[in-house]
């Protein structure tokens, strides 16, 4: 995130209620699926909160949208509610990417490595945690 967005501030650990975790479409660049996020009512997707500057939302966006090819209509923006650890909830902007035919598409060990190390360095719960390693297992069964 600081790579793209210098000044972004990690706020706190959130949860995205009503959505699940997936892997929606492929990357050439990294050789399997990445991540994203999909409606769905009996999940939760956990993660981090981050507070950047408007004008690093705007770069963040272009690069988002350029490398997802935006226009194709295969990622958004979309406005949701996240809890917090405390039980407060905020209001946060979420990337969504579209479920192309085909998907999901499993992620490669190396980037599924750079989730883990993101929420094991967040502390995001273990339950969680244990839902990725079951995608790279997944993954290793589908080959």
């Amino acid at each position: 995130m600081t790579s793209r967005c210098p000044s972004a501030k990690l706020l706190s650990r959130a949860t995205l209620r009503g959505y699940r975790l997936t892997f929606p479409q492929p990357d050439g660049g990294w050789g399997g699926g990445v991540a994203g996020v999909v409606r769905d009512p009996c999940a939760n997707v956990e993660g981090v909160l981050y507070q950047i500057k408007t004008d690093e939302l705007s770069r963040l966006d272009r690069f988002e949208f350029t490398y997802w090819n935006f226009e194709s209509g295969d990622y958004r923006t979309e406005k949701v509610t996240v809890y917090l650890p405390d039980g407060t909830q905020t209001e946060a902007w979420i990337y969504v990417a579209l479920e192309v035919e085909g998907g999901p598409f499993f992620p490669t060990p190396e980037y599924l490595a750079r989730l883990l190390a993101g929420a094991r360095q967040n502390a995001l719960p273990e339950d969680y945690i244990q839902m990725l390693l079951e995608w790279g297992e997944l993954g290793e069964n589908s080959s």
